[in-house]
């Protein structure tokens, strides 16, 4: 579910990227979402052979959307819809550390 929903809104952040022209909201959907979608891949990986590890991609995920957002106010850019997709993937990126700290 976390994959599918980094994805889903990394896929949206690049179609609003496109027509704005952020180099900030670029910089989100490009390189900070890579990360999310990436580090959930790999703690889904690891979670039956190294629970630490997984646990720690988990951990790093919620740098994704907090880096976003961090960009975004920097350069005053506001879209109450990817404000809510950042909150939605730091809930879900909390969720999937909590889940697999509980492996360790």
């Amino acid at each position: 579910m976390a994959i599918n929903k980094a994805v889903v809104g990394q896929n949206f952040l690049k179609g609003l990227a496109a027509t704005t022209k952020s180099p900030a909201l670029t910089r989100c959907a490009n390189f900070d979402y890579d990360g999310v979608v990436g580090s959930f891949k790999s703690a889904l990986g690891e979670i039956k052979e190294d629970a630490e590890t997984a646990s720690y991609d988990a951990a790093v995920s919620i740098d994704g959307p907090t880096t976003c957002d961090r960009e975004l106010e920097a350069e005053h850019f506001v879209n109450p819809q990817v404000t809510a997709l950042n909150r939605q993937i730091f809930l879900v990126c909390q969720m999937a550390r909590y889940a697999t700290d509980k492996l360790v």
